[in-house]
């Protein structure tokens, strides 16, 4: 009688083992499948931040590109406004400068 229980047993001992490694085998490929695809969203979503990122960088840039423009404008007008006055402060500014360097030592 136990051997006809073993002869019944071994079979499906062996069936469920291959089931369980059927079921193991196909949860990785879920869990790779998923962290692919986890992934592949998680560099799209890296690779959009990156485009407006840059998008607004340049336009930043270019606002203070305008700004600067606009400075040296502002400046240029100044000194043919006054030439001596731009030229005595530039003097002026020199000097301080000098002083202020070799004071240091």
């Amino acid at each position: 009688m136990t051997d006809k229980i073993n002869d019944v047993k071994d079979p499906l001992d062996y069936v469920n083992q291959q089931q369980t490694k059927q079921r193991v085998k196909d949860n990785v490929q879920n869990i790779g499948d998923s962290l692919s695809n986890n992934l592949s969203d998680s560099l799209d979503e890296l690779k959009r931040y990156a485009r407006q990122s840059g998008r607004r960088m340049r336009r930043w840039l270019r606002g203070v590109g305008d700004q600067a423009n606009l400075g040296v404008e502002n400046i240029e007008s100044s000194i043919r406004a006054r030439p001596f006055l731009s030229t005595t402060a530039a003097f002026a500014v020199g000097i301080l400068a000098s002083k202020l360097m070799t004071s240091r030592k």
